[in-house]
């Protein structure tokens, strides 16, 4: 998608949200395609009779529609995703919405806060785990980072940041630096074993 369907830049005078308006979207944890559309043109999501006289917000409301079923955009996407896909694809976005959205904080996860100190306050004693179980556990790890990941111990890598993004998509909730640990360790004790079958092929 290379153009947008107004086909102009909207006018930052004639935006129609305040900045209290602007700080409320900006916070929230994810956008409805109606809200991208009318944020998008600097329209209030909820002025529904501005809305509804609008051709243009009408056009962005059946660009967006299209964007999430062909699946560039996930429902409820975050702000700053909204942003940057309107970024790369040439959609202009009112200057106020964007400092709204780049310089303010979003809304405290609580949720993800709870889920993340109870992973931690129930976590198993690893201290307690057979030697062998643990040798095993971290050389499953070690082979599933390394083949689906594509972890390399050597070199800044996203792996850490992929698979904990993946447990959380299941509802399993670890920090980054928990994992990057976890394979880090996974590989001080158990990495030459992945170096000696490479040196054998």
């Amino acid at each position: 998608m290379d153009e947008n369907p107004s086909g102009g830049t909207p006018p930052a005078a004639q935006i129609g949200l305040s900045e209290a308006d602007l700080e409320f979207w900006a916070r929230l944890p994810g956008w409805s395609v109606r809200e991208q559309a009318a944020l998008l043109l600097g329209l209030d999501p909820e002025d529904k009779a501005t809305l509804d006289e609008s051709r243009e917000f009408k056009r962005y409301l059946l660009m967006m529609r299209r964007v999430k079923a062909v699946k560039q955009l996930r429902s409820f996407p975050r702000p700053r995703i909204v942003l940057r896909w309107a970024r790369s694809n040439n959609i202009p976005v009112p200057h106020e919405l964007r400092n709204a959205v780049t310089g303010g904080k979003p809304l405290i996860n609580w949720r993800r806060r709870y889920l993340e100190l109870k992973a931690r306050t129930e976590a198993p004693d690893e201290d307690n785990l057979p030697p062998k179980t643990r040798k095993s556990l971290e050389i499953i790890l070690l082979a599933v980072a390394r083949r689906n990941y594509g972890y390399l111990p050597d070199r800044n890598n996203s792996a850490a940041k992929m698979i904990a993004a993946d447990a959380t998509l299941k509802g399993v909730v670890i920090m980054e630096d928990t994992v990057r640990d976890r394979l880090r360790e996974a590989h001080d004790n158990c990495g030459h074993l992945f170096e000696a079958k490479k040196d054998d092929a």
